[in-house]
């Protein structure tokens, strides 16, 4: 979809104005701030046991990439790796030789 397609899709959403079915499907992921992201349920909601190494993996994209508070995740932990460089550095320098 181009900005443009975009913009006048929103504001068909924003007049009330009915929309094809095509226009309903809601649009992925995009840098532009206005637009609907896709609600993804956890992939651990329907697992069943046992726990497979896989599934470890498929965990952590969801965490990263598609959970709501991803970027509180990605947030918090660029901070305590930074802390921890700086702490590292200061205490024990002798680590990062």
């Amino acid at each position: 979809m181009t900005i443009k397609e975009i913009q006048e899709l929103q504001a068909k959403k924003m007049q009330g104005q009915q929309l094809d079915d095509k226009e309903q499907e809601p649009m992925i992921r995009g840098a532009d701030g206005f637009l609907d992201y896709v609600k993804v349920p956890p992939p651990w909601k329907d697992r069943k046991p046992p726990y497979k190494p896989i599934y470890l993996y498929e965990d952590i994209n969801w965490i990263v990439r598609k959970s709501d508070k991803a970027h509180y995740v990605l947030g918090g932990g660029s901070i305590v790796i930074v802390s921890g460089m700086i702490v590292i550095s200061k205490y024990f320098p002798m680590l990062l030789l």
